[in-house]
């Protein structure tokens, strides 16, 4: 059975003899040390139990659409250049790595399709009109 942390840490907050006890009182970068809300793993284990807390479909779902999908998008969208392996995973890292490069990347990916959309269409106006 998963474990109810809220439950766990109101009864490990209300208890000085678990506070006591379990507290940990190790450095903890860039958190400010409170041994009533610090607990060790086994402090944990010992209050809580074992077992998994799994994430709901909504927090699930929220990170899909928030992050991994864009991400994704963004890979998909990179600079590949055919038979050229390396130059492919600089162009990558650069136009990931920098967010201007990128957005020009693909300000300029969105004028050079119109613009191929327009002389496609350019070419077929031109092939018709001259029947």
């Amino acid at each position: 059975m998963a474990p109810n942390f809220t439950d766990c840490g109101i009864r490990y907050m209300s208890d000085s003899a678990l506070i006591s006890q379990y507290n940990y009182s190790g450095r903890v970068r860039l958190v400010e040390a409170n041994q009533s809300t610090q607990i060790t793993y086994d402090g944990c284990l010992a209050v809580c139990g074992n077992g998994n807390e799994y994430y709901s479909w909504p927090v699930i779902s929220a990170t899909l659409t928030t992050w991994i999908l864009p991400i994704l998008g963004t890979l998909l969208q990179a600079p590949f250049e055919s038979n050229a392996f390396w130059r492919t995973i600089k162009a990558c890292n650069r136009w990931i790595g920098s967010p201007i490069s990128s957005l020009a990347s693909i300000l300029w990916d969105i004028g050079i399709s119109g613009k191929c959309a327009l002389f496609g269409r350019w070419t077929l106006l031109t092939q018709y009109s001259a029947f």
